[in-house]
């Protein structure tokens, strides 16, 4: 049987932000469900603090120092992923 894989991303999400409730209105019940039903990370790290850095590091394996994709700047990635088979490629 095929083995489906499902990887998601968010910008800007603390984990004290699910189950989240702002104004009596539940702001994240899909990722609340998710959560619920499957499992947490109780210690989870990221490569860099910064979204481009941290997703290419994730793409390649490599740190963000590796990779010299420091900053949010997309330009590099090409020639990033040129250099590197990603992830993605792999799947």
């Amino acid at each position: 049987m095929k083995k489906n894989l499902v990887f998601i991303t968010t910008d800007h999400q603390r984990a004290d932000t699910i189950g989240m409730i702002q104004n009596s209105k539940e702001v994240t019940p899909n990722l609340n469900r998710l959560a619920a039903e499957g499992f947490d990370f109780k210690r989870a790290y990221t490569t860099c603090p910064l979204c481009v850095p941290a997703r290419t590091a994730l793409a390649t394996g490599r740190f963000p120092t590796r990779n010299n994709v420091v900053i949010n700047d997309l330009k590099n990635i090409p020639e990033i992923t040129k250099n590197s088979k990603t992830i993605h490629e792999y799947l």
